[in-house]
């Protein structure tokens, strides 16, 4: 199992798909991604993108400067 971190603070919304995207591609059963971000919607468009790819969330985790913390289970 490898455990990724993606860094999408700051990064212009229609980026952020992309990126997410382009690093999925090499992620294996079982290895887990960790996308960071502060778009207002990310926790919600973070859960239908699983739910639409039956990927599994294992956590969301806020940090006290309102970055969101979402890890995925491939």
């Amino acid at each position: 199992m490898v455990k990724e971190t993606l860094d999408t603070t700051d990064v212009e919304w229609s980026q952020v798909i992309v990126r997410i995207a382009a690093k999925t591609v090499s992620m294996r059963q079982g290895d887990v991604l960790e996308i960071i971000g502060n778009h207002p919607s990310f926790e919600a468009v973070m859960r239908t993108w699983c739910e639409r790819l039956r990927k599994n969330i294992i956590s969301v985790t806020t940090a006290e400067n309102g970055v969101l913390r979402c890890q995925i289970q491939f």
